[in-house]
């Protein structure tokens, strides 16, 4: 399940990608794909609520 979500959010266009904590690695999205994400989202939340 991870494997999937980490492979889709690679997917996107990332702009910056953030290793200084090896635990957490943090991903910076352009804002054409965080706004792809949000849709998702609420895409999502009408679906299944």
């Amino acid at each position: 399940m991870a494997l999937a979500e980490s492979e889709d959010m690679l997917e996107r266009e990332v702009s910056v990608i953030d290793m200084r904590f090896g635990e957490r690695p943090t991903l910076r999205l352009t804002p054409a794909a965080l706004d792809a994400l949000r849709g998702q989202a609420i895409e999502a939340g009408a679906t299944n609520g």
